[in-house]
């Protein structure tokens, strides 16, 4: 994440060569995707728990 504030930033000041912009737009686009993936993973994970505690405590009921 931090590196993708840092190719943020450095896009906005605009001081780069058109080459090394585009190279750093990649990048980011990269680790967006990335992001976003671990992101989508993180939720599942957390879905998954929560039904399985949803299904434990339910059949706990005596």
């Amino acid at each position: 994440m931090c590196e993708l504030e840092v190719i943020v930033d450095n896009l906005q000041q605009g001081e780069s060569s058109l080459h090394d912009t585009i190279a750093a737009y990649d990048r980011g686009i990269a680790l967006k995707k990335y992001c976003q993936n671990e992101l989508k993973k993180a939720l599942f994970q957390a879905k998954h728990v929560s039904l399985n505690e949803s299904i434990q405590h339910s059949g706990n009921k005596d």
